[in-house]
């Protein structure tokens, strides 16, 4: 609906999100890995579907850049307003970016054990850290979890899955400005 509240895309989608750089996510039908996600593609104003749903998640657009993740979750990167990769799927989890860096995950970044791992057992928890729109880390990957940069800091959390994390502040280069405590 626009602001007067009249129809302007008709419902077809399973779910949708809001528009953010002039394309919205949009979910269709079940993925063929999980059955209960759609698959994700972005739809622009009129309601056209402009980057097929190909994804089993999808971000929204901010810098430019949307985080996507493969079917299987094995790999998520970034894509541009064309659809074309930006920056290729070799992560584990990605947040959107803000004030030119982006949270981006290695390892497990889900912290918990698969079928093939043995149920239960203690696994090494993903590391996080912040990458640039190249795709370089620019903060190597140590956190247990972050959140985007806002006025220049962001917050990290630290500690070990399963236990309370304590969380700190760091600036754009990595330097802690409040030690993490709870």
């Amino acid at each position: 609906m626009n602001t007067s509240g009249q129809l302007v895309i008709k419902p077809q989608f399973d779910t949708a999100g809001d528009f953010h750089e002039g394309l919205a996510v949009i979910g269709l039908g079940p993925s063929p890995f999980y059955p209960h996600n759609p698959l994700n593609g972005y739809i622009d104003p009129s309601g056209k579907m402009v980057i097929p749903a190909q994804y089993v998640t999808a971000g929204d657009f901010s810098e430019g850049v949307a985080s996507v993740c493969k079917l299987d979750w094995s790999a998520c990167g970034y894509i541009d307003r064309d659809g074309k990769i930006a920056i290729p799927m070799q992560f584990g989890r990605l947040m959107a970016f803000s004030e030119g860096l982006a949270g981006a995950c290695i390892g497990n970044c889900f912290g918990q054990s698969t079928e093939s791992e043995g149920k239960g057992k203690d696994l090494e928890m993903g590391k996080w850290g912040f990458i640039d729109h190249s795709g370089h880390f620019v903060i190597n990957p140590q956190y247990a979890y972050v959140q985007n940069f806002e006025n220049g800091i962001a917050k990290v959390f630290v500690g070990k899955l399963g236990e309370p994390s304590k969380f700190g502040y760091i600036d754009k280069t990595g330097k802690t400005i409040w030690q993490p405590s709870n």
